[in-house]
């Protein structure tokens, strides 16, 4: 493998392994952990439930939520970091919120223009958003429902895995 516009062209990389394949058991350890740690971080208000979370689906009720309950300085202490133009990767932006609900509900679009909130539902939900890096989100909002059924979507999380590499083989 060469890239052209050279004469005999010019050697690329080598190719590099970008991800580590888990066994399942350890995965849904991980999967616990993280949420664990979610949930106990040091910070005084880093996991709220809430039951009308499900409902809000314009980004005006998201945004007058996040007022009412005094979580907004959350979202504007957001810094976002301008880099040199790479191929379209102009800034990066801190992820200082997670919403986690059961099902697809309006809340998933309604936050997703809301500097600094990532959101996902209970089958979406990996380690990479409750732990990037290792390090836990700032704060955590889980709907009443998704609370309920985070045990069974854990489990339903490692058979998915299972299942997925035993039909790959």
């Amino acid at each position: 493998s060469s890239v052209t516009g050279k004469r005999d062209g010019t050697r690329t990389w080598l190719k590099r392994r970008l991800w580590k394949r888990l066994n399942n058991k350890e995965y849904g350890n991980a999967l616990k952990s993280a949420v664990a740690m979610a949930v106990r971080s040091g910070e005084k208000q880093s996991t709220m439930v809430f039951e009308d979370i499900s409902k809000l689906s314009r980004t005006k009720e998201f945004d007058k939520f996040l007022k009412t309950n005094k979580l907004n300085a959350i979202t504007e202490s957001v810094k976002v970091k301008t880099i040199r133009t790479i191929r379209r990767t102009r800034s990066k932006q801190q992820h200082k919120m997670l919403v986690v609900t059961s099902d697809e509900e309006g809340v998933l679009k309604s936050s997703r223009n809301v500097k600094g909130v990532d959101a996902c539902t209970l089958s979406q939900l990996r380690v990479e958003n409750l732990a990037p890096g290792g390090n836990p989100v700032k704060m955590v909002l889980w709907s009443a429902n998704a609370l309920k059924g985070l045990d069974s979507a854990i489990e339903k999380a490692v058979l998915i895995k299972k299942g997925a590499r035993n039909d790959s083989a």
